[in-house]
């Protein structure tokens, strides 16, 4: 600093005093290449979040009866992926850890939803189960298993019409119930 240029590339400052210029880069390092500790330094792109690690978070949390966990937890795990092979130009590591960790929780949610539908609508009397067709029972048992009512035009019988698969569990020395189309 001085109050008189000293040479070629001195400037005047808004203070009115002349500064030298700046210092030209250490060997080694090619102009624009700032040296190591220095606060200024070339422009660096901005790093990008990921697409999938922001998609598989927003998925894991709406659930979509189920679906969007599942899509969550695949969608987390490219996301991974795919940041940890950019190389430093992506980011989203923290989201996509949580959409692959509320997916599960999803995931596990579905599955004993499933579980518990499957249970109750086998345990629950007058369930969907029970309410269609005739039931075929082993003679002196409960009823267990449903079959479609199909009518045929093969009487047996009394008059009523059953299907034939009917007929041939009926033969087999099993005892059919419930109510037949006419």
């Amino acid at each position: 600093m001085s109050d008189t240029s000293q040479g070629a590339g001195w400037w005047r400052a808004a203070d009115g005093k002349w500064y030298p210029p700046p210092a030209p880069p250490p060997p080694g390092f090619a102009p624009g290449q700032a040296p190591y500790g220095s606060q200024l330094g070339p422009w660096v792109q901005p790093v990008a979040t990921s697409g999938l690690a922001i998609a598989s978070l927003v998925l894991s949390i709406l659930w979509i009866g189920g679906l969007g966990s599942i899509l969550a937890v695949i969608f987390g795990i490219v996301a991974l992926s795919q940041i940890r092979q950019s190389r430093g130009r992506q980011q989203g590591i923290g989201l996509a850890t949580a959409g692959i960790v509320i997916g599960t929780i999803g995931v596990i949610g579905l599955a004993i939803f499933v579980s518990a539908a499957v249970i109750v609508s086998n345990t629950v009397p007058g369930s969907i189960k029970e309410a269609h067709g005739p039931r075929i029972v082993p003679s002196g048992t409960t009823p267990t298993t449903t079959l479609p009512s199909t009518t045929t035009t093969q009487p047996s019988e009394g008059g009523f019409y059953y299907s034939a698969a009917v007929q041939t569990i009926a033969a087999k020395g099993y005892t059919v119930s419930g109510q037949t189309d006419e």
